[in-house]
């Protein structure tokens, strides 16, 4: 998607360019014979914007139990894929949506306590399927956002000043022990991506940026036009757009964030 995006603003500030071209040396008889250049529209498609109910926000120490390796958000979407195929693990390494604990809700919050667990009935493991577990004494919408897969809504603009909090979908990592629900609500920033790069962006701006690439790139194909057929607003919008790119301030037309 995204060298297709390079690629068509590429092509379309070519294409300008060979008609003017054409246009101002070509046979006077034969201009009225150029067709019209297509158009390149929005491929861009702006998901809907998930919208929940409350929202439990709260502010917790980043106490992390320890670093679980980095997973695909699509992998937390259930507990039973997490407790499938678990025959040859050890029942005291079962994640955490794989067992029941016996709580102590009346600890004190942030300590490190032990609690007593056990398997779930459908769970196969090896060795004792009762066994003590370390926890920290929080609630899970009390996690660091590190130990959080939360899913953002998307096509909100996430260039806006300040950025709108909007309600999240989160779920705690399968490796952690908490109190209460596992999934929740939470007020966060809008923060989303949809595939552009800063890069592709900048690059784009020095090199054709003259002819509008940088600006049929970001989807702001009004703009190039008008940016192609000035011929870069006569080198100075050229160079604002370089500055304004390089310290990222023009971003995205529907509003999300650069991926790097």
């Amino acid at each position: 998607m995204n060298l297709y995006r390079t690629l068509s603003a590429v092509l379309f500030a070519v294409r300008c360019l060979l008609f003017i071209i054409t246009f101002a040396l070509g046979d006077p008889r034969e201009n009225s014979k150029v067709g019209q250049l297509s158009k390149i529209g929005d491929d861009n498609v702006k998901p809907e914007v998930q919208q929940s109910g409350s929202s439990q926000n709260s502010h917790s120490p980043p106490t992390k139990i320890h670093k679980p390796p980095p997973r695909n958000s699509e992998q937390y979407s259930t507990s039973s894929q997490h407790c499938v195929n678990t025959e040859n693990i050890n029942c005291s390494e079962l994640d955490a949506e794989c067992i029941d604990c016996v709580f102590n809700e009346k600890c004190t919050y942030g300590k490190n306590v032990t609690v007593e667990c056990k398997k779930k009935p459908e769970v196969v493991c090896k060795a004792d399927e009762t066994f003590k577990r370390e926890m920290v004494c929080q609630y899970c919408y009390q996690t660091p956002l590190s130990q959080q897969i939360c899913n953002g809504a998307q096509g909100c603009n996430s260039i806006q000043a300040p950025r709108p909090m909007l309600k999240h979908n989160c779920t705690v990592i399968p490796s952690v022990i908490c109190l209460g629900s596992r999934k929740f609500y939470r007020m966060m920033p809008c923060n989303w991506k949809n595939g552009y790069r800063w890069s592709t962006a900048f690059i784009l701006s020095v090199t054709l940026g003259g002819f509008g690439a940088d600006r049929f790139y970001l989807g702001r194909w009004q703009e190039g036009i008008g940016k192609l057929f000035s011929f870069g607003g006569i080198g100075l919008w050229t160079i604002i757009d370089i500055i304004l790119i390089g310290v990222r301030y023009l971003g995205p037309a529907d509003g999300s964030l650069y991926v790097d």
